[in-house]
């Protein structure tokens, strides 16, 4: 089998794989043409000029979603872009590096057309969002993908379970607690998470709760969309968890573990007292020692 057979062997494959059927399949001059069809019917070509390049011509294509799909097509073999393709779980967590409020963490199950409209409402951009942007954007990305999983540890657990734990064993089980939870509902067999620490953290907690899947980590994945759409989800939990500290307690809270978050615990711990700080604070993290040493 040459290359070009080879290319177009792949090329039928991949179109089978995203539900389209091939109507008609024609030689023409220096390739073949194919008529596919899902919703709607299109054309593709393929050409391999005299010096043996491949070229994928979708020129006549009308159909979006097509156009869409085969411009992740290559023919060859190579790492996704995309880090892990749907389905998938994507998880991500929110409120790690904040010194106020809970720990979030999400996990989203997005399918093959799920994640294109993840992709499509611009999910991956998460990072350039305002926060009010991304409450808009989390009720959409719910509507798209209604299986995803929240877990949260309250500021008043993560003390309890800080005196066993580290905040990365902490986020293991919370990762792998959604993972697990979007498994048994969905049966998905992969999953991508946003590298926060060992790689066995997760895997570890996933055999505790007796699920076997592929579990991905990579720093940065928020580039696949089912990641982005659990950080943002995460993000806006976290916020809401935020606010309603700020509402109980008649104050603002600043996020971060900076100078700002010192000044705000030592205005709480005046009007309120230290005990009352394991109560809307990461208790753990050295910002206590340094509110606490100012009254």
């Amino acid at each position: 089998m040459n290359d070009f057979d080879i290319y177009n062997k792949k090329l039928k494959e991949f179109l089978s794989e995203n539900d389209y059927i091939i109507t008609e399949e024609k030689n023409i001059n220096y390739g073949i043409m194919y008529r596919v069809k899902r919703s709607r019917e299109s054309v593709i070509r393929v050409y391999q000029n005299k010096k043996g390049k491949i070229t994928l011509d979708t020129s006549p294509v009308k159909d979006e979603d097509l156009l869409y799909i085969l411009a992740d097509f290559s023919g060859e073999e190579k790492k996704d872009s995309i880090l892990l393709p749907p389905p998938l779980i994507g998880t991500d967590e929110a409120g790690k590096g904040d010194y106020f409020s809970s720990l979030i963490v999400c996990g989203v199950y997005a399918d093959k057309m799920q994640y294109r409209e993840l992709e499509k409402l611009g999910v991956k951009d998460s990072k350039k969002l305002t926060d009010e942007k991304m409450m808009e954007m989390s009720t959409e990305i719910i509507r798209i993908c209604p299986d995803y999983a929240l877990v949260e540890f309250t500021p008043e657990k993560l003390t309890e379970l800080h005196s066993k734990y580290n905040i990365n064993e902490l986020l293991g089980m919370a990762h792998a607690r959604t993972i697990a939870a979007l498994n048994k509902k969905t049966g998905c067999k992969n999953s991508l998470s946003d590298k926060f620490g060992p790689e066995n953290l997760i895997e570890d907690a996933l055999r505790h709760y007796g699920v076997s899947i592929n579990a991905v980590q990579f720093p940065r994945a928020e580039v696949n969309a089912a990641v982005a759409a659990a950080s943002i989800i995460a993000r806006c939990k976290f916020i809401k968890c935020v606010n309603a500290l700020s509402e109980k307690y008649n104050m603002s809270f600043p996020l971060g573990a900076g100078d700002i978050v010192d000044r705000s615990g030592v205005e709480f711990v005046k009007k309120y007292g230290s005990d009352e700080l394991k109560k809307v604070s990461k208790y753990f993290f050295k910002n206590t020692d340094k509110i606490l040493s100012k009254l």
